[in-house]
C-alpha cells in the first residue's frame, strides 16, 4: 500500500506518540478541539462492495513501449487537481521521455535507471526523484519492474 496525498501543511495526527516524542496537544489537530479532529472520518456503514466501487480505480492505458512495456494512468483530474499517479510496467529496457518531474517508487521487482553516466539499481520499494528537464532516462530489467510515479497536477489552462 502506496499512501499518496497532496501537499500541504494542514494535518489531523491521530498517532500523538513515536520513537519516544510525544506530539504536543497543540499540534495534534491544527490548534482545533477534538470534535474537529473526529469530523475527518465518514461513519456511515457501507459495505465492501460499495467502497470498491466508489473508490477503485481502473488503469487508463497511456503508451506502449517498442518492448512490450507500457505506462497507465490511475489517478488523474477526474480524481484530484492535486497530483496524479501512473503506473509503468517494463519487461525489459525502455528509454522514458517525460515533461514534469516525478516521484517513482518500485512496487514490484528490480531495476536499473541510467541518467547520462549516472546508474542508480532499484529493488522493491525503492525510491527515486527525476527533475523536470530530463531529456531521457533508460530503465532496465531483467525480470520485469513495476514503477509507481508520482506527478504535479497539470497546468490550469489560462483564460486567453
Amino acid at each position: 500500500m502506496i499512501e499518496i496525498m497532496e501537499p500541504s501543511d494542514w494535518a489531523v495526527r491521530f498517532e500523538f506518540e513515536r520513537g519516544g516524542y510525544t506530539l504536543p496537544e497543540q499540534a495534534r489537530f491544527m490548534k482545533r478541539d477534538l470534535d474537529f479532529c473526529l469530523d475527518v472520518f465518514d461513519y456511515s456503514q457501507q459495505s465492501t462492495h460499495d467502497v470498491i466501487a466508489k473508490n477503485k480505480k481502473t488503469p487508463k492505458p497511456m503508451q506502449t513501449y517498442p518492448d512490450g512495456s507500457s505506462k497507465s494512468m490511475l489517478i488523474d483530474a477526474s480524481t484530484t487537481d492535486r497530483y496524479r499517479v501512473c503506473r509503468s510496467n517494463v519487461t525489459r529496457h525502455i528509454v522514458k521521455q517525460e515533461q514534469d518531474f516525478y516521484i517513482g517508487i518500485v512496487t514490484q521487482g528490480e531495476c536499473t535507471v541510467t541518467l547520462g553516466d549516472k546508474q542508480l539499481t532499484l529493488r522493491q520499494f525503492d525510491k527515486f526523484f527525476c527533475p523536470a528537464g530530463v531529456d531521457s532516462i533508460e530503465i532496465e530489467t531483467m525480470e520485469g519492474v513495476e514503477i509507481i510515479e508520482c506527478y504535479p497536477p497539470l497546468p490550469v489552462s489560462q483564460p486567453a
